[in-house]
């Protein structure tokens, strides 16, 4: 094989290296809605105290523009039976994601403290999400099913 032939061979195989491999799924910028909740449907009871409820009724990821994304996670907090009130409420988990492998890493700032890491894995193509919420969950880890 003669000098000029192997220069093209390494050029794609650099090219090859540089973008990635193609079957890895691409996330595109836009809204991935909550489907369940470590597989059960919504609304899912969070936790529960003697005084109230918490209940997990929508969540919505949405990646951005280069590497921003956000996780707002939308719950009412039932305080009836204590003679409080029922109370519409969430959070909200702002940052910039990284994704190798199908892992997907959030990074949301706080203020004075140490930055909220959220992970989770891109299921198949790409259109689902398994992300891990950082909220305690009474009856199980709190994986959210995330679909475009």
């Amino acid at each position: 094989m003669s000098g000029h032939s192997v220069r093209p061979l390494w050029s794609l195989l650099f090219l090859a290296i540089a973008c990635g491999n193609p079957t890895d799924p691409q996330l595109l910028p836009g809204s991935y809605s909550l489907m369940s909740i470590d597989g059960t449907p919504l609304p899912l009871l969070r936790r529960a105290t003697l005084d109230c409820d918490f209940t997990v009724t929508d969540a919505t990821l949405r990646i951005g523009p280069a590497d921003s994304a956000s996780l707002n996670v939308s719950e009412n907090y039932d305080c009836t039976r204590s003679g409080g009130q029922l109370t519409i409420g969430g959070r909200a988990y702002p940052g910039t994601f990284t994704v190798a492998a199908r892992v997907l890493t959030l990074v949301s700032p706080t203020l004075g403290g140490p930055p909220v890491e959220l992970t989770g894995t891109i299921v198949g193509d790409g259109r689902t999400i398994d992300l891990d919420d950082p909220a305690d969950y009474a009856a199980g880890p709190g994986v959210l099913r995330l679909r475009r």
